[in-house]
């Protein structure tokens, strides 16, 4: 078992594009949720990408959807994939520095809710103060974009105390000043076998956003960055453009050489680097700005 934080050679991955202007490495946490565990799949199928890391509670499982991708086979036996299994709450700040060392992007997909909190008091301590302190540590350290998922309607002021919540917490983002801050507001997910009763009679009425697109959105969003191709200071990005970047992401993907693995899925993934811990867009100018 490697040492926390420790990092290895970056390992040498089947690259399904051309090699790419430069490598990076990237932080993910909620990376277990309906929505991470996409987002971690999306990245290790990129070449731009040389080691995801996620830190969570638990390991890692990939969607069944990637069971069958050769490039994320490859990944995985290369360990590109590095878990840093611990307590969210207590890991010290030191061990997160070295899980931030080198990274140039830290994904934000964790989130809770109140029933599954059991309290305001508690969902606000889980959904915000866990995010921002890794928002701290990773600024700290000089990680360059941050890319925030939170929720449409999100707004400090809101009297509905999640949206509120999700409005603070891009406050702080915010106040951390990033060289570049991508918060991503979708509307009502759809989450496949995981929606909720209430998400499933919405859609009815309202066309929901899969958990998968919602994704790729960010990912394709963030290889933009990381390849130079925007920089976005502060933008905040709804459900039209989430679809956008899913169908840029999705053009790329198609142009992408596919074979199929025997590879095994709904299970934690295999011949990952297992790190225990030892103890439309719009300008974010203000970041409490309504929807437009």
């Amino acid at each position: 078992m490697a040492e926390f934080g420790a990092v290895p050679d970056e390992p040498k991955l089947a690259q399904p594009h051309a090699t790419p202007p430069q490598l990076v490495s990237v932080v993910v946490i909620g990376a277990t949720g309906v929505t991470g565990r996409y987002v971690v799949a999306e990245l290790l199928l990129c070449p731009e990408i040389s080691r995801v890391r996620i830190v969570a509670r638990n390991n890692y499982v990939l969607p069944t959807e990637y069971g069958e991708s050769e490039v994320v086979s490859s990944a995985l036996k290369n360990g590109k994939l590095a878990e840093h299994i611990t307590n969210m709450e207590t890991v010290s700040d030191e061990d997160l520095k070295k899980v931030f060392e080198g990274v140039h992007t830290f994904y934000n997909c964790f989130g809770s809710t109140r029933s599954k909190a059991g309290s305001a008091a508690r969902f606000t301590q889980l959904d915000m103060d866990i995010p921002v302190r890794f928002a701290r540590i990773a600024k700290e350290m000089g990680v360059r974009h941050a890319s925030l998922l939170t929720s449409d309607g999100a707004n400090s002021t809101s009297f509905i105390h999640y949206l509120k919540v999700k409005g603070l917490i891009e406050n702080a983002f915010h106040d951390l000043s990033f060289p570049a801050l991508s918060i991503f507001r979708p509307g009502l997910l759809g989450r496949k076998e995981q929606m909720k009763f209430t998400e499933k009679m919405f859609s009815i009425i309202s066309t929901p956003i899969q958990t998968d697109d919602l994704a790729r959105g960010i990912v394709e969003e963030s290889l933009n960055v990381i390849t130079g191709k925007s920089l976005p200071n502060r933008q905040i990005y709804f459900n039209v453009a989430i679809k956008a970047l899913n169908a840029e992401r999705n053009v790329k993907l198609r142009s992408t050489p596919s074979s199929t693995t025997a590879e095994e899925t709904g299970k934690p993934v295999p011949n990952v680097t297992n790190e225990t811990v030892s103890s439309e867009t719009k300008d974010m100018t203000k970041p409490d700005s309504p929807p437009g």
